[in-house]
């Protein structure tokens, strides 16, 4: 009978400790809202993605879940053609050569920025120019486009 109970607050005490670490791993595991593939963003001072080990300070977009049924693609359009594009205007989105995709307007910025700052490289010829950034919901799933840099026209 003793070394029965022995055995039993053996089993106890494990048991236990298998909770604990449940618990502990369940507190340090990230979970997402939504099903999607993994997108690590560029480190634009270095100009390549994200690795383990990377500096980065508070608050810094290491990683995005891109969900292949919602997407959305962003574009800049020039602070002098901000009247050509409204909230629900469709466009098309799709690399050169490909079938285009069509995307339904769904935000515009309400203050113009520079191109730089919007692109996130003041390198570029037009840096110090002003747009808006337009966000667009596409109608097919991510995968169909899933490039980098894609062309956007107005559908009208």
């Amino acid at each position: 009978a003793w070394n029965e109970s022995v055995h039993v607050a053996r089993i106890l005490g494990w048991e236990s400790n298998l909770g604990i670490f449940e618990e502990t791993r369940a507190r340090y595991t990230v979970k997402s809202s939504a099903a999607g593939r993994l997108f690590y963003p560029t480190l634009e001072n270095q100009n390549r993605k994200v690795r383990k080990g990377d500096d980065m300070s508070s608050g810094t977009h290491f990683l995005s879940i891109v969900m292949p049924d919602r997407a959305q693609v962003r574009f800049w359009v020039p602070e002098g053609q901000r009247d050509r594009v409204r909230e629900g205007d469709e466009v098309t989105v799709g690399p050169d050569g490909l079938r285009p995709v069509r995307a339904k307007v769904s935000q515009i910025e309400y203050f113009a920025q520079y191109v730089g700052d919007a692109r996130r490289n003041f390198r570029l010829p037009a840096a110090w120019d002003k747009c808006f950034v337009v966000l667009a919901d596409l109608e097919a799933p991510f995968s169909t486009i899933a490039k980098k840099e894609v062309t956007v026209r107005l559908a009208r």
